[in-house]
């Protein structure tokens, strides 16, 4: 994670998004990440292929 945080910084990046598990949290966390607001995952298929 600091590699790709130090990489990003490094080719102009100053604004990260990660989305990560509950149970990842603690990993992500400890490099410095904070949680802003919870994402939701959704699939949608169709049965239908006309829609």
């Amino acid at each position: 994670m600091r590699t790709l945080q130090s990489t990003a910084y490094e080719a102009g990046a100053r604004t990260g998004v990660l989305v990560g598990t509950p149970e990842g949290r603690a990993l992500y966390s400890s490099p410095g990440w904070t949680m802003c607001s919870p994402m939701t995952s959704l699939w949608y298929e169709p049965s239908d292929p006309a829609l």
